[in-house]
């Protein structure tokens, strides 16, 4: 007969790997005070500049990269797939994005992009230290 505690044990173990499964599939878990990224256009045209609204509605200083912290991404049924990073090159430069701050920034879209539903997944580092991914709305490619 099993000990008492292994049934505890495997539900715990199964309890973990099934949260940890549904990372992409259930959108944004960072800290509450993770800004907000905000794609300007609901239709985006390859290798054109889109605008972005970053918003820190809290009151930490959040720090962001304007070429490396977008990440784009490509839904594929029901799963965001990260896509290829671009062939340029960013400098180390962080720019703070402070307290009760609204920003807006361009996001070059690639040359070459194909057909499709995407969004960003921003990279923002708060003030202590913190990295979080924040993640914007959908906006569409034809």
């Amino acid at each position: 007969m099993p000990h008492p505690n292994a049934r505890l044990a495997l539900m715990a173990l199964l309890l973990v790997a099934t949260a940890s499964g549904c990372d992409n599939a259930l959108g944004n878990d960072g800290p509450a005070d993770l800004p907000l990224v905000r794609v300007l256009a609901d239709s985006v045209v390859p290798a054109a500049s889109v605008e972005i609204r970053l918003t820190n509605a809290s009151a930490a200083t959040w720090g962001y990269n304007t070429c490396s912290s977008p990440r784009l991404q490509k839904r594929e049924g029901n799963a965001w797939v990260d896509q290829p990073d671009p062939l340029i090159l960013c400098t180390a430069d962080i720019t703070a994005l402070g307290a009760g701050v609204v920003r807006t920034v361009t996001y070059g879209a690639p040359i070459g992009l194909a057909a499709g539903t995407y969004r960003l997944r921003y990279r923002f580092v708060r003030n202590d230290g913190v990295v979080a991914f924040a993640l914007a709305n959908e906006f569409v490619v034809r």
